[in-house]
C-alpha cells in the first residue's frame, strides 16, 4: 500500500469532521459538536493564508489521516511561525512511521514559504504524541503557554 500527502479541499470536509472529533475524544477526552468543527474546518478550508490542511490519502483507503498549520506572524523576525495545530492518524495506520511522513511535508513546504520553524504545543498527559514528535525531532520550548478563559 501506497501513501502521499495532499493539500485538503472542501471534498475532505466530512472525513475531516470526523478526524477532529475523533481526536479531540483520544487526545483530550472532549467530545465536541459535529457542527462546530464543521464551521471552524470551513473557515480553514476557505482561508489557507491563516490555516493549511493536508490530507494523507492510501491508495486504497483514501484519506487515512491529516495535520493542519496556523501561522503565526513574528514581528521580531518579519517571518511565520508555522504551529501544527491538528495531527490525526487513524488507529489501523499507526506505527507504521506515517506521522513522519506528514511532518516531512509540512517542513518542506514550510521551507519553501520561508516559515521561521514548525512549532506545535501539546497537552502534557498525551504521552505517546509526545514521544512520536520527539522521534520526528520535536524538542521541548523554553516557553509555556498560559490562558485565561474569557
Amino acid at each position: 500500500m501506497s501513501f502521499y500527502v495532499r493539500h485538503a479541499t472542501p471534498k475532505d470536509l466530512d472525513k475531516l469532521v470526523y478526524f477532529t472529533i475523533a481526536e479531540a475524544v483520544e487526545s483530550e477526552s472532549r467530545q465536541i459538536s459535529p457542527d462546530v468543527a464543521r464551521k471552524g474546518l470551513e473557515f480553514a478550508l476557505d482561508n489557507p493564508d491563516q490555516c493549511r490542511y493536508w490530507v494523507l490519502d492510501s491508495s486504497k483507503s483514501g484519506a487515512v489521516g491529516c495535520v493542519s498549520v496556523k501561522k503565526e506572524w513574528s514581528v521580531w523576525h518579519a517571518g511565520y511561525y508555522w504551529w501544527l495545530q491538528r495531527m490525526f492518524l487513524m488507529p489501523e495506520y499507526r506505527g507504521q512511521r506515517l506521522p513522519k511522513l506528514l511532518i516531512d511535508h509540512v517542513r518542506d513546504e514550510a521551507r519553501r514559504a520561508r516559515a521561521l520553524e514548525l512549532r506545535m504545543y501539546l497537552h502534557r498527559d498525551n504521552v505517546r504524541a509526545v514521544n512520536v514528535f520527539s522521534k520526528i525531532g520535536f524538542a521541548v520550548s523554553p516557553y509555556d503557554i498560559l490562558i485565561q478563559e474569557l
